[in-house]
């Protein structure tokens, strides 16, 4: 796997909803958040994806 960086431009209120988030679930930061949302999105969509291909 290769690393990247990525740059997120966003609004004010979602910045500070994702930094509350991020250290109720007690992240080092908000990209660790970022990160297991997008990880979360990912898994659903393939399990959504595999459920589709074996029927």
């Amino acid at each position: 796997m290769s690393d990247a960086v990525v740059t997120i431009r966003m609004p004010k209120g979602l910045s500070k909803e994702l930094k509350r988030l991020a250290k109720d679930a007690h992240f080092m930061d908000m990209s660790e958040e970022i990160r297991s949302i997008v990880r979360q999105k990912f898994l659903s969509w393939k399990e959504g994806f595999d459920y589709e291909k074996n029927e």
